[in-house]
């Protein structure tokens, strides 16, 4: 529970992928548990001042006697990543850790807002002791805006929490030697999260929304009559779902429930195979779409797992009207987000501390400006023609200096990218290759997405074999690697090239490996 709260309440701003929840929190019974809420339908081209117009009724709406504090959470345009570094100071790690996600991921402090948190501890290779870090970061401006809108009403934004840190929470409890996957089932897609502790191991995203759910069973035509609605399909999902193995419309459902299984036993594999990974102990379904009804028996019997469904009972208010019971009970799954943000309100991961800084921090910054400013306006009206003379040169002299600086910055990184070369033919080139026309055309035909990790040239038969990374492609990494082929054909160097395999992995980049057959080496 959040502790050192000022009231017995917090508002839950929960921007989900086709709702925003507004929820009212009683936490006066040692536990989060829903006292009041309000569902906003999210437009495809919603006006902003519109939106938060109704966001802001809505919250006054639910808390008219004050202003309780806020905690926001979404997922929309917060990555997750991990990174693993060796155990150090924390001044260092700092220091580190914004160095390599930089390098490696492009997402400096400047641009975005940054939270990260220990997930787990062991040694590294060389001997010494490390930590895996799970690292969620967003635009700095967008996050930001959204927390001067709340503020802005009168609220106190207390945190602001990752979607999936904020399920991570639901987890709390769990046995310690085994950890959980969560499927959480959105509109669009679903969420797949390996969780430890409440803290987040592995996060993937699918595309197996509610929503193709209720496309599907929109076809349904009961007895043979007309077929059903979208409305319609909704309350056939949480009245009968998939209860009735002999119903009409199993065989509808049968094949969207299949491919979960599929993509649990999937992630399942993917995941145990990671150093830091432990059996996966139980399967909790949370989401919209996982108030189908008989969703619980129907992946115990093909998992072969503990599987659970999100409590409908656990957290609800008493102070709850009977008609608003009523909704939630019908679709409590949707709630899970937001009760987990309302759980870890404190003790999770949140992006705010490393968005503003501290009110005794802005303050103190604010009076030194303001004397800076004084002693400044003195010396101007002190200042005679020599002394202005001495200022211009003493620009001049410092434009210098920021002109050689930047050449010495540019020598370093040149330096860095020798070192980083020398290190990669060092330890990434095997086998007896020593042809420097061949690398430099390789080096050319490498595109920026693609990081090659492995050459290997068999003197045999005259075939070098690449192993890389495409970062962050997606759905492009076959587009990327097409190209990459293409222009090795084009060198003087290659007959042949040909895609060996490409395995894509939870964090988006996809792993290759390709066989050149060259010429003219010997």
């Amino acid at each position: 529970m959040p502790k050192n709260l000022p009231s017995n309440e917090l508002l839950v701003l929960d921007f989900g992928q086709g709702t925003i929840r507004v929820v009212l929190m009683d936490l006066s019974s040692g536990s989060p548990r829903i006292a009041d809420f309000a569902v906003l339908p999210r437009e495809r081209d919603p006006r902003e001042d519109e939106e938060r117009a109704r966001i802001r009724k809505a919250m006054e709406s639910l808390s008219p006697r004050g202003k309780p504090p806020v905690v926001m959470t979404w997922e929309d345009g917060i990555v997750f990543r991990q990174l693993t570094l060796p155990i150090m100071p924390e001044e260092d790690l700092k220091k580190a850790f914004l160095w390599e996600m930089q390098q490696k991921f492009t997402a400096g402090s400047e641009d975005n807002a940054l939270a990260y948190e220990t997930v787990a501890e062991g040694d590294s290779p060389e001997g010494t002791r490390e930590r895996l870090y799970s690292v969620f970061h967003a635009d700095r401006k967008t996050l930001a805006d959204r927390v001067a809108f709340v503020e802005g009403a009168g609220y106190t934004v207390q945190a602001v929490l990752p979607a999936q840190a904020a399920l991570a929470r639901l987890s709390v409890g769990a046995p310690e030697v085994r950890d959980t996957l969560l499927f959480d089932i959105g509109l669009k897609t679903a969420r797949i999260l390996v969780v430890r502790r409440g803290k987040n191991m592995l996060s993937r995203t699918v595309l197996l929304g509610g929503r193709v759910l209720t496309d599907l069973l929109a076809g349904y035509q009961p007895g043979g009559g007309l077929a059903i609605g979208p409305a319609e399909a909704d309350e056939l999902k949480v009245r009968q779902g998939a209860a009735n193995p002999q119903a009409e419309h199993i065989s509808l459902l049968r094949p969207y429930l299949e491919k979960i299984v599929a993509e649990i036993k999937r992630s399942i594999d993917y995941y145990e195979l990671q150093k830091y990974s432990q059996p996966i102990g139980s399967v909790l379904f949370t989401g919209g779409g996982s108030d189908l009804k008989g969703l619980e028996a129907f992946m115990s019997r093909f998992l072969g797992l503990d599987v659970r469904t999100f409590d409908r009972e656990a957290f609800l208010s008493p102070k709850l009207s009977k008609e608003k019971r009523a909704l939630a009970e019908a679709g409590i799954g949707g709630f899970a987000t937001a009760l987990g943000a309302a759980i870890g309100a404190e003790e999770a991961v949140s992006l705010l501390p490393r968005l503003r800084k501290s009110p005794g921090k802005v303050r103190a910054q604010k009076t030194s400006a303001r004397l800076a400013a004084v002693f400044v306006c003195a010396c101007l009206i002190l200042l005679d023609v020599g002394a202005f003379l001495t200022l211009r040169a003493s620009r001049s002299a410092l434009k210098t200096a920021e002109l050689e600086w930047g050449e010495i910055a540019r020598i370093h990184k040149l330096l860095e990218e020798i070192k980083t070369q020398q290190s990669f033919l060092r330890t990434a080139l095997k086998g007896d290759l020593s042809h420097p026309a061949l690398l430099k055309e390789l080096s050319l035909a490498t595109p920026e997405t693609v990081r090659l990790d492995e050459l290997s040239f068999n003197r045999t038969d005259a075939s070098l074999t690449l192993r890389g990374t495409v970062l962050g492609a997606g759905k492009n990494d076959v587009k990327v690697i097409a190209q990459f082929i293409g222009d090795l054909m084009k060198s003087p160097f290659f007959t042949d090239a040909a895609l060996v395999s490409a395995v894509q992995d939870a964090a988006g980049d996809s792993r290759f490996e390709l066989r050149c057959a060259t010429k003219g080496i010997s």
